[in-house]
């Protein structure tokens, strides 16, 4: 599994007393498992952040437009409107939803991992070959932050 791991060391002495009191570090970093789901799929939506991900070639575009279209309907808006309109909309990393949509993630006490199972994530997300890095999982600044928050509001027992 490819994951990114955000692990909660720093906060021991806090932890232990919350533990005893019977709170568990599993609530927030769950909390926290879902919101990254949730910013990764705008970050698909929104083709990368804070960067945009790199366009792909006019060639492939075609290629996954005559995929997904029948050869009458190609015949038919191969020079016109169809085939320009589709590639206007084109969306990189999003042949068939399967990557966006495999983004999971797994708390316990100890750590959130967010990730994927997909064996070619790796591939968009650091590049590979002629496959340039479009990476969809990782922590922005406002991530953090929002993490940061959601560990006060826990703390204080909301």
């Amino acid at each position: 599994m490819f994951t990114l791991k955000l692990q909660t060391q720093d906060l021991e002495a806090e932890t232990r007393r919350l533990i005893a009191a019977g709170r568990q570090w599993k609530t927030v970093l769950a909390a926290f498992g879902a919101y990254m789901v949730a910013e990764t799929a705008q970050n698909f939506k929104d083709q990368g952040r804070p960067e945009k991900w790199q366009d792909v070639k006019e060639a492939t575009k075609v290629a996954r437009w005559m995929r997904g279209n029948s050869s009458r309907k190609r015949k038919r808006t191969m020079v016109g409107a169809g085939a320009a309109k589709f590639i206007g909309m084109f969306k990189i990393l999003m042949d068939s939803g399967r990557l966006a949509n495999s983004i999971t993630f797994d708390a316990d006490n100890k750590q959130v991992e967010i990730g994927t199972n997909l064996v070619y994530a790796a591939t968009h997300q650091f590049g590979r070959g002629k496959i340039p890095a479009r990476p969809f999982l990782g922590f922005q600044e406002t991530d953090v932050e929002r993490f940061q928050e959601m560990i006060a509001e826990w703390i204080e027992g909301n």
